[in-house]
């Protein structure tokens, strides 16, 4: 139960259906094999770089003499931003593709932005830590690695399968539901972040 906990929370953080009419315009000019191998290296550099944060989350935790409480609170509020973004986004993919067409990329962009900060930004960073440090339903990091990978494949197969569905049936109208209850899903996650947090402080 744990795992599915923790994956789902991952998968939304990472936010693939919000993200998905970002990276077709990303990979607009790409054949299809390119679009699989671009979507492949976002989601791997994403997961290499959030499971070091995973590993690290303690020792930079100890490092600068924080608290659990703190790391909730503070997660806590990142996570509300981001589910507030999530439920409130109101950008279309026309939005998207103009944004897209400022980037000036040079070589693949799977890397840098898919991956970093797109998929891994600093609210990810911030809310990986947070869960390892506070060891999110009981979870020590092999778990929390494990529901990493997991939500990277489901996130990896939105890129993939989603693209292909976003262009033959126009299905905006369900990316937009699946994000906006993804962010609803982290707003309530959030606030009980933050209970927890204050909990912890006035238990002292």
């Amino acid at each position: 139960m744990e795992y599915l906990k923790n994956t789902t929370t991952i998968f939304f953080l990472l936010n693939a259906f919000g993200t998905l009419p970002l990276f077709l315009a990303l990979t607009k000019n790409e054949s299809i094999k390119e679009k699989i191998g671009s979507a492949v290296i976002a989601n791997v550099t994403a997961m290499i770089l959030l499971s070091a944060f995973i590993w690290l989350g303690s020792n930079l935790m100890n490092f600068f003499g924080l608290t659990l409480s703190s790391f909730e609170i503070g997660g806590g509020i990142i996570l509300f931003k981001i589910g507030l973004e999530m439920v409130n986004c109101t950008l279309s993919i026309d939005g998207y593709i103009k944004e897209a067409d400022k980037i000036d990329k040079q070589g693949s962009c799977a890397i840098v932005p898919l991956g970093i900060p797109l998929l891994a930004g600093p609210g990810s960073i911030a809310i990986i830590m947070t869960m390892a440090v506070t060891k999110s339903g009981g979870a020590d990091e092999l778990s929390l690695n494990i529901s990493l990978a997991l939500a990277v494949l489901l996130s990896l197969m939105v890129w993939l399968v989603g693209g292909y569905i976003f262009h033959k049936y126009k299905g905006d109208v369900v990316r937009e539901l699946f994000s906006k209850l993804g962010g609803l899903f982290l707003l309530i996650l959030s606030v009980q972040m933050i209970i927890n947090g204050i909990t912890k402080i006035l238990d002292k």
